[in-house]
C-alpha cells in the first residue's frame, strides 16, 4: 500500500522533470522490494530452525536439535501425579537433549 501511494506521489508531482520522476520511481520500487525480500529471509530463517528442530526431534539426532535450542532454554513440563497433585518440572536442556538421543529406536520416525 505505501509503494502504491509513493508512485502516486511521484507520479503526479508537476514540478519534478521527467527525469527526477522516473529515477525517484525506480528508487523507490527498489528500496520496496529489498523491504520485502527481507521480511522473507527473516520468516524463512525461523522456518528452518523449526524444520531443523522437528526433524532432529524425530530422527532422535540430539545434535540437530541442539543447533536450533537456545544455551540457558529451560524445559517445563506439566502433568497430575499418581495422587492427583499438579506438578510443574523445570528442567535444563540437556535433560532434552539426553531424552533424544536415547529415544527408543522403535519410536523413531
Amino acid at each position: 500500500m505505501f509503494l502504491v501511494l509513493q508512485f502516486y506521489v511521484v507520479l503526479t508531482n508537476k514540478k519534478q522533470p521527467a527525469m527526477k520522476k522516473l529515477i525517484t520511481l525506480y528508487l523507490s520500487f527498489f528500496v520496496g522490494i529489498m523491504i520485502l525480500s527481507q521480511e522473507k529471509t527473516t520468516e524463512t530463517a525461523i522456518e528452518d530452525v523449526i524444520t531443523t528442530f522437528f526433524e532432529g526431534l524425530h530422527q532422535g539426532d540430539s545434535v540437530m536439535v541442539q543447533k536450533t535450542i537456545h544455551k540457558e532454554a529451560k524445559i517445563q513440563t506439566t502433568f497430575t501425579n499418581k495422587i492427583g497433585e499438579k506438578v510443574l518440572k523445570t528442567e535444563a536442556r540437556t535433560a532434552l537433549l539426553k531424552a533424544i538421543a536415547n529415544k527408543n529406536p522403535a519410536h523413531i520416525t
